[in-house]
């Protein structure tokens, strides 16, 4: 992904952290992030305005400049959460939100009168050529899953899981093994579709969990991600 940080918009602790964001990406996949060259018109560029945590969905060979915003925080703050860098630069390399799935009312419920009004249509689903889920599970824990209580205007569930599953919903502290398979399996990475690979990769998530370890958002940290159309917004509260 070839991207650019806009003039004078984070200080060099700020970049760091989107910097460690993209090496983890790397490590994990056979994506690979490079500065944008001069004569280059596709290009993410990378701002910090304070609208909160935004990204565009996918390459547009027509978009000449794709979002990526990141408002500035400390690092380990809000839109500078190790997890939410990453999950907007998955937004960036293509990947819509797991509830999006056409799939998703085999597993989750969509509570419509818990939700804020406006804002309805984040809980769409796409068709199966906009989401994919690539012939891996449906993953109430990934970190592109909407948390419970997402845009609700009363304090109660917006989605409710229709089955059992350990841990949280949409809990954004790490990322999982399935969705750097699901990662692996878009960009068609070497060994993304073989068994073996596929245990080395849950095993080396494993191992790296504590450096991935993000610490889980506050009150005041709290990531809402909103979707219009090809634009993902995560805001930050």
């Amino acid at each position: 992904m070839v991207y650019e940080f806009g003039a004078n918009e984070f200080n060099a602790a700020q970049q760091q952290a989107i910097l460690r964001a993209m090496g983890w990406v790397e490590h994990f996949s056979c994506v690979r992030f490079r500065l944008r060259r001069p004569n280059e018109q596709n290009y993410v560029l990378i701002t910090g305005r304070p609208t909160g945590c935004y990204a565009r969905i996918g390459f547009h060979a027509t978009g000449h400049i794709h979002t990526l915003n990141l408002a500035r925080n400390e690092p380990g703050r809000g839109c500078l959460n190790n997890i939410v860098i990453i999950h907007e630069l998955l937004h960036n390399l293509g990947f819509f939100h797991m509830q999006s799935a056409y799939e998703r009312y085999n597993y989750v419920r969509i509570n419509w009168a818990n939700i804020r009004q406006g804002m309805a249509h984040n809980f769409y689903r796409w068709p199966r050529n906009s989401v994919n889920l690539l012939n891996l599970p449906y993953e109430y824990q990934s970190s592109m899953h909407y948390s419970t209580h997402a845009f609700s205007i009363n304090g109660r569930p917006t989605i409710e899981a229709t089955r059992s599953f350990p841990g949280t919903m949409g809990h954004m502290v790490y990322v999982t093994h399935w969705d750097w398979v699901r990662l692996r399996r878009h960009y068609n990475c070497p060994g993304a579709w073989n068994e073996r690979d596929m245990q080395e990769l849950k095993e080396e998530v494993e191992r790296t969990l504590p450096l991935m370890l993000a610490v889980p958002p506050t009150t005041a940290d709290k990531i809402e991600d909103g979707d219009d159309e090809q634009m993902i917004v995560d805001e930050a509260k």
